[in-house]
């Protein structure tokens, strides 16, 4: 690939600009293979040798485009978070605006947050985004609070300001842009149901019962596609002699696909985890663990196209490390 080789081969001719460019090109089509992974994993290694040279706005671009690849690179998140989080705090005291638009910090937002990695100054990241946004509250568009809502969410920080909380999640619903959100609209509303009940304004009714069909019919789906995989997962744990059951309908809104036998250590299978760390889950499927946990069990995923793609001892032993990481 050209590109792949100019970003190896000129890597001293490319500015931050050219960069934060080449990434968002790279990510716009969401092609994930091995060859437009490589750029990326180069690109990481150039930011966090080189942070001062680059601007807020070419850091927003780069750290949007990890998360449409899901692609973690923990550094890079945390070396974005403090200098956000510098840059958010000192808009806020002095009220300046910031040179993100609003709907490109709930985006940063989510993309800081989208994967199962906890962290001090991601806390600090989040709580100065909010403080900072809540001066400009009335202008936050539906989007905006979709983003944001979701984000907080991900991060279980719902609580840090519950006046802006409520005042934004009232936003949702109000024009036409949940239609493409459905699945996260879904999760929002099961996360208010099961995770802070205390929000006495609920979603509109609409909403949430066009959402659930789109949650069910993707329960049923999984169900049916998974199938093969799931016997075979089943098949390896008969061989190791661990006790389990497959499909196993809980007292909420979700469905375990693998419970170990007389532990509440439960397999989840799914796509939803990073491409470089394989065991580490993002987005919906990070909702749905915390969840899980808040419902007594301990869930790991099984990544089914990474599973399927292995011979069969290499399975045994994918198998057998997720089950020693319980």
């Amino acid at each position: 690939m050209i590109a792949e080789k100019m970003v190896y081969y000129y890597t001293q001719y490319l500015t931050p600009s050219s960069i934060s460019m080449i990434c968002e090109a790279f990510s716009r089509h969401r092609i994930f293979s091995i060859e437009h992974d490589r750029p990326f994993c180069h690109i990481s290694k150039l930011v966090e040798n080189n942070f001062s040279k680059f601007s807020l706005e070419h850091l927003y671009i780069i750290l949007s485009s990890f998360k449409k690849m899901n692609l973690f690179f923990e550094r890079c998140i945390i070396l974005v978070c403090k200098k956000f989080k510098k840059h958010f705090s000192s808009c806020y005291i002095r009220r300046q605006e910031s040179v993100l638009s609003l709907n490109k910090i709930s985006i940063l937002m989510e993309s800081i947050t989208f994967f199962n990695f906890q962290n001090k100054y991601i806390d600090d990241f989040i709580v100065s985004c909010v403080n900072y946004l809540e001066d400009y509250i009335e202008d936050i568009e539906e989007e905006t609070s979709i983003n944001i809502s979701y984000s907080l969410i991900l991060c279980n920080m719902v609580h840090i300001n519950p006046y802006f909380f409520s005042f934004i999640w009232r936003k949702i619903g109000k024009t036409t842009y949940w239609e493409k959100r459905k699945s996260q609209i879904c999760l929002l509303w099961l996360s208010h149901m099961i995770q802070f009940k205390w929000l006495e304004y609920d979603l509109p009714k609409f909403c949430v019962l066009e959402c659930l069909k789109v949650f069910y019919l993707k329960r049923k789906e999984k169900k049916i596609s998974y199938s093969k995989i799931l016997q075979n997962i089943s098949k390896i744990l008969n061989n190791m002699n661990i006790q389990h059951d497959i499909y196993v309908d809980i007292y909420g809104p979700y469905i375990l696909d693998i419970l170990i036998k007389n532990t509440r250590n439960v397999l989840m299978l799914t796509q939803d985890t990073t491409r470089n760390e394989i065991n580490r889950d993002l987005g919906d499927f990070k909702i749905i663990l915390n969840h899980l946990k808040l419902f007594g069990y301990k869930a790991k995923p099984i990544n089914t196209k990474y599973f399927d793609s292995l011979c069969d001892e290499m399975k045994e032993n994918y198998i057998k490390d997720i089950l020693m990481n319980f």
